[in-house]
């Protein structure tokens, strides 16, 4: 908005600033063009320091009349009049208008950065397009084709196999200088690909389906003992991040198995690759969540390695203890391999509480190491003065005193994982923790059996679902377990049903460890009035609802609430 003495230097003629005035008697100025967006519908016809006299017939000379034409011409063709330099002109402008998770970059948002109106602006980065960190990305090309707009964008991915990985060209909307390129995996099994067209008479997004899937193709065989993992998270995992990566160790190669932190592989809903002396890149399986030790086995296949000369950990019987001298062996943050000679300094009994409802680390033994550099790589392995591994070095997920999640480094004995590795070996799926009992004679026993370690466990937390909830409480201290442990599951959710842009699964065992009571084991307590406890409950309550009708839905969150 110029007044009119400023607009009369840009070229307004007397002629026209008679008729405004004539036509708005309290009018002082009128309306200027300051930005043209490049490759908008404006883009060839408009300049700076154009005067707006009119759209469609109607003189406008605020912003809000001028906006409320537009608005009511979306996707169709306004007249407009301007004055440059005394000469009077007359265009015909489509107005634009986008909107999605995946759309053409919108006019609105290329106006705002004053940059080209093309491309495929990523509006919500998750998934396959969780590329760099936070949304706001525009894709320039895919699998080595451009992507100008989303119709062209739409036919390269209908081309590109489900599992392929193919290169991704890409910018920030806010730096168009800085071109990014990525490898990304194309995931079209976890969620659908869809095209959603909004009516404009009732409101709704109605959604089309673009096909179904291309199937994989399948890898081929390959021609040393970490293993780097790449970890999709699927969509029923509510985590920090879509993607996890870090390092894991090969137990036995002969079955392909790889044991890795849990802060790595925290569920089995989930794409797990693997890649192999940095260079080969193979699927993995999640096999085992241990529920409480921090740590997961993924199984990849060995046949995918073909003839490439891997071998299997060597595994030592001595436990680390205080004041043990190691070799620290390890990834740093940069992922650059690390050797150290180092002491064990302390080996405790710690729960370390994450941040939110997730699983936590109990009963566990962590050994924490004098060397510094150890506090920088988030996963390794400690092993004697031959090479062979006393213990793992993992990440475990916590919290800092200011509320923010943060990752604590710290061992574990290799004897750990030894018991679910054997039955695993064996091919057994039924993995069934033991407890050890205790005598009557408590305190004397106690020092008599561990004459270096004076420790009883206090119970800080109970699973709400499990028969312990019956007879424990909070604070009790546990002398003796003289009965069979219950089964603790290896794979926390095995059923998900998405319903309404809802996914609805029983709740995992960090969620039943924090709640008091389990009023459902959905977080929904009734549909339509009507009860309901389990999944089964609630998909025979819900099958016979008509699309696009209210429901009543009750929930109780985290607190009963």
């Amino acid at each position: 908005y110029r007044p009119f003495d400023e607009a009369k230097r840009l070229g307004l003629s007397i002629e026209s600033k008679s008729k405004l005035r004539e036509l708005f008697t309290e009018e002082i100025g009128v309306l200027v063009v300051e930005i043209v967006v490049p490759e908008g519908p404006a883009y060839t016809l408009l300049e700076k320091g154009d005067l707006l006299l009119s759209i469609n017939d109607e003189h406008r000379t605020k912003f809000v009349p001028f906006e409320n034409a537009i608005d009511f011409n979306v996707s169709k063709e306004v007249v407009i009049i301007i004055e440059c330099g005394g000469k009077i002109l007359e265009f015909e402008i489509r107005v634009e208008f986008g909107g999605a998770i995946l759309h053409k970059l919108s006019y609105q948002l290329a106006s705002h950065y004053c940059i080209p109106c093309k491309g495929v602006y990523v509006a919500d980065a998750s998934g396959v397009f969780c590329l760099e960190g936070d949304d706001g990305w525009i894709i320039k090309s895919i699998d080595d084709k451009e992507a100008p707009d989303l119709n062209t964008f739409i036919e390269v991915m209908k081309t590109i196999p489900d599992y392929a990985c193919v290169s991704c060209v890409y910018y920030s909307i806010a730096d168009v200088h800085s071109i990014h390129d990525d490898i990304i995996s194309i995931d079209r099994h976890w969620s659908s690909f869809r095209l959603a067209v909004r009516n404009n008479h009732t409101g709704l997004w109605v959604y089309a389906e673009l096909g179904e899937p291309l199937p994989p193709v399948k890898p081929l065989s390959v021609t040393k003992r970490m293993i780097e993992f790449d970890y999709s998270i699927g969509p029923a995992k509510k985590l920090d991040s879509n993607n996890k990566y870090g390092s894991g160790v090969i137990v036995d190669k002969e079955k392909g198995l790889v044991v890795v932190s849990r802060g790595i592989v925290p569920s089995s809903l989930g794409d797990v690759t693997i890649t192999v002396a940095n260079s080969i890149v193979i699927p993995a399986k999640v096999l085992f969540l241990h529920p409480t030790h921090n740590y997961s086995i993924v199984q990849y296949y060995p046949v995918a390695l073909g003839d490439m000369n891997v071998m299997s950990a060597p595994m030592s019987d001595t436990m680390v203890s205080q004041g043990h001298e190691v070799i620290f062996v390890a990834y740093n943050h940069r992922r650059r391999p690390v050797f150290v000679r180092t002491v064990a300094t302390e080996i405790s009994c710690d729960i370390i509480i994450p941040l939110g409802i997730k699983y936590r680390t109990m009963n566990q033994e962590v050994i924490a190491l004098e060397n510094l550099i150890a506090s920088r790589c988030p996963v390794g392995l400690l092993a004697d003065q031959v090479g062979r591994v006393q213990a793992l070095w993992f990440n475990f997920l916590g919290n800092s005193s200011h509320g923010h999640e943060r990752e604590y480094p710290l061992g574990i004995h290799i004897s750990t994982i030894l018991p679910i590795l054997e039955r695993l070996r064996q091919g057994k799926r039924d993995l069934v923790l033991y407890a050890m009992g205790l005598s009557d004679a408590w305190v004397n026993r106690i020092e008599e059996a561990n004459p270096t370690k004076h420790q009883l466990f206090m119970v800080q937390g109970i699973d709400a679902k499990s028969e312990s909830a019956q007879v424990l409480k909070e604070l009790n201290v546990l002398l003796a377990a003289n009965g069979k442990t219950n089964i603790l599951s290896a794979n926390s959710t095995s059923r998900v049903i998405f319903w309404a842009g809802a996914a609805l699964q029983e709740p995992r065992q960090a969620v039943l460890q924090q709640s008091k009571k389990e009023p459902s084991q959905i977080y929904v307590t009734s549909i339509q009035d009507k009860k309901v406890i389990t999944l089964d409950n609630l998909i025979q309550e819900i099958k016979d609802i008509p699309d696009n009708t209210f429901v009543r839905v009750r929930c109780v969150d985290f607190d009963n609430v």
